[in-house]
C-alpha cells in the first residue's frame, strides 16, 4: 500500500471520528442522522484509500440510508418498513459481492444493526447499536489497516457510554426525582 494513500486514509478516519462523536452527543435523532451522514462520507473515502471495498460498500449504504431515513421522516413524520427491509437486503447483497474474508462479514452485521437502530425512534436504542457496531468495526478496521478507525472505535464506545449516561440514565434519574418530589 502506498504510504501517501495510507496517511490520507488515516487523516480521513480522524475527521470521520470527530464528526461522528459530535453527532452521538446530540439529543435529537435527526441531528444525529445528519452528523452520521457527513461522517460516512469520510469513512467511504478512508476505506477507498485503503482498498477495503466491503467498507466502502457498507458506508455507502449507511450514507444513503441516513439521508433516506432523514428525508422520508422529515417529509412524512413516519418511518418506512419498506426502506428498512430494502437497506438490510442491499447490505447483505453488497456484502456478498464484496466478500474477501470472514472479516468482511463484520461491516455487514454492523450496517444491518445500524439500519435497524436508526430506523426505530428511540435515540437510546441507536446509542446501544452504535456500541455494538463500534466493537465489530474495531476488528475490521484493524484487519484493513484503518488504524485511526481502531482508535476511533474505542473513542466512539467511550463517547457513546458517556452519552448514554448523560442523555438516558441521568435524564431518567432526574425524572424519577421530580416525580417523587411531586408525590
Amino acid at each position: 500500500m502506498e504510504t501517501t494513500f495510507f496517511i490520507i486514509a488515516q487523516v480521513l478516519g480522524i475527521c470521520a471520528l470527530i464528526i461522528f462523536c459530535s453527532g452521538i452527543q446530540i439529543k435529537e435523532k435527526n441531528d444525529i442522522l445528519k452528523r452520521f451522514a457527513i461522517s460516512s462520507i469520510f469513512k467511504i473515502l478512508q476505506y477507498l484509500f485503503l482498498g477495503a471495498f466491503t467498507g466502502v460498500a457498507m458506508f455507502t449504504i449507511v450514507l444513503a440510508k441516513n439521508l433516506s431515513f432523514y428525508s422520508y421522516e422529515k417529509k412524512t413524520g413516519n418511518r418506512s418498513v419498506a426502506m428498512l427491509i430494502f437497506f438490510v437486503i442491499v447490505s447483505i447483497i453488497l456484502g456478498i459481492l464484496t466478500y474477501t474474508s470472514i472479516f468482511s462479514v463484520l461491516p455487514i452485521i454492523t450496517t444491518t444493526i445500524g439500519t435497524y437502530t436508526l430506523w426505530q425512534r428511540r435515540a437510546s436504542v441507536t446509542r446501544a447499536g452504535v456500541i455494538a457496531g463500534a466493537m465489530m468495526l474495531i476488528v475490521y478496521n484493524f484487519y484493513v489497516s484503518a488504524y485511526t478507525g481502531v482508535l476511533g472505535g474505542v473513542v466512539v464506545i467511550v463517547s457513546t457510554i458517556y452519552s448514554i449516561w448523560k442523555n438516558d440514565i441521568k435524564k431518567s434519574e432526574g425524572k424519577e426525582v421530580s416525580q417523587s418530589e411531586a408525590a
